[in-house]
């Protein structure tokens, strides 16, 4: 999928949630709470801001993307388009906050080609072909306790799982050499 139908799904989902695009097209700040969350531009860091290249205010194919991180370490993006855009309300100019998942970030900086942005959010990914996806069901405090320390170290949540897992086996391995 492509990163137009992305954006086209993205704000597709969150028309089916009941969060419709906003009138009016906002350069400033914007806030909306969703799903009983805050969401603000003002007080989140901006991480990345994309907007379509050639064209001015006035075009209605013109549209700006931002991609922000609250200061609890959620994402969001904030659409802001003209008529021709997912971002438009009803044909006219209109803004949209959708709340982004890690996996819905990394797509849309890939698709942004914005690797740099995600190589400093989740790390340098693995080789093709070189990594096994796995879940694992944990209790809902060890999972906020790996969220919280993961949030101390400004790295992300599989990242420090990653750095976890490898100092434990390493240790084990240590330790085993010992007892033999």
């Amino acid at each position: 999928m492509n990163i137009s139908s992305f954006i086209k799904e993205l704000v597709k989902d969150e028309f089916n949630r009941g969060n419709v695009p906003a009138s009016g097209y906002s350069s400033d700040g914007v806030f909306e709470i969703i799903d009983d969350c805050f969401y603000d531009t003002d007080t989140a860091e901006k991480l990345a801001t994309v907007q379509a290249p050639e064209l001015c205010g006035d075009d209605f194919d013109y549209y700006r993307e931002e991609l922000y991180r609250t200061e609890g370490g959620a994402f969001f993006l904030v659409g802001r388009g003209h008529g021709c855009t997912p971002w438009t309300y009803g044909g006219y100019p209109g803004h949209l906050v959708i709340p982004m998942t890690d996996a819905s970030v990394r797509r849309w900086l890939q698709g942004r080609n914005l690797s740099y942005l995600y190589i400093r959010l989740f790390g340098m990914p693995p080789e093709a072909g070189r990594k096994e996806p796995f879940s694992v069901l944990l209790p809902e405090e060890l999972t906020e306790e790996i969220f919280r320390r993961a949030s101390a170290m400004k790295i992300p949540v599989q990242t420090w799982i990653e750095i976890f897992l490898r100092n434990t086996l390493e240790h084990e391995s240590s330790q085993k050499d010992t007892l033999s």
